[in-house]
């Protein structure tokens, strides 16, 4: 608080007695009648002057108050702003941990995915995924149902296509979920470059040819709508 703004009351008082012994100096008095109108005096002087000290004084402090008050609020802001990006942070570094886990999970899947091709041979992986690619074609020239061909294909393999599936689809399930939603559009793309060229393929085929409700999370966050998705299920045949 700046204390000049005090200086000029005191002036006044200074400049006011000094007018008053300038025509009234005739030394101390032993009237009291005049030690009387020497009060009246200096008390009209002082009462304004101190109404105006105080009242300075009372602005000053709600100024005061009031500038206080603005730099706790804007502290209380940040910290609140602090407290959220950390939860949003501890959010994220959870949602990881369980994201590279399902990762890891869906990889592992995949490694082992196997089904039964040409005279009862057993096919791994991409060789695998090719197998089926051209089950489905063929149903398709030969005017047969690829759905049906799609689903017989995965009864007869213990249902080691819905596995698959399922355990990639997992991933866009936890997305969905779990992350934060200005994230989600970021974690679906690092989903979608984790997983192999064939997988997604058959993805594509599973959307194409079944209502499996393990691909609604993948269709929420806009995997199908993405431009290779759409020409590759153009490609295919329609949904039944």
């Amino acid at each position: 608080m700046s204390i000049r703004p005090l200086y000029l009351p005191g002036a006044i008082l200074v400049v006011a007695l000094a007018f008053y012994f300038a025509n009234f100096n005739d030394g101390f008095s032993h009237d009291q009648s005049v030690w009387g109108a020497f009060g009246d005096f200096l008390g009209g002087v002082l009462n304004p002057v101190l109404t105006f000290t105080t009242v300075y004084l009372l602005i000053q402090s709600l100024n005061t108050q009031n500038k206080t008050l603005s730099h706790s609020e804007l502290q209380l802001t940040e910290a609140k702003n602090t407290f959220t990006l950390q939860q949003k942070t501890e959010k994220i570094k959870q949602f990881e941990s369980l994201f590279f886990v399902f990762t890891e999970i869906a990889s592992r899947t995949y490694s082992s995915f196997s089904i039964f091709g040409e005279n009862n041979r057993e096919i791994y992986g991409h060789e695998a995924v090719t197998f089926i690619t051209q089950k489905i074609f063929g149903a398709v020239s030969k005017k047969e149902n690829p759905a049906d061909v799609f689903e017989n294909l995965d009864e007869s393999n213990h249902n080691s296509i819905y596995g698959v599936s399922q355990a990639y689809c997992s991933l866009f399930k936890l997305i969905d979920e779990f992350c934060p939603d200005d994230e989600k559009a970021k974690y679906t793309s690092v989903a979608v470059s984790l997983m192999p060229a064939k997988v997604i393929h058959l993805i594509c085929m599973a959307e194409a040819y079944t209502r499996w409700p393990i691909i609604d999370s993948a269709r929420k966050l806009g995997f199908f709508d993405k431009p290779a998705m759409v020409g590759l299920l153009s490609r295919l045949s329609v949904k039944n």
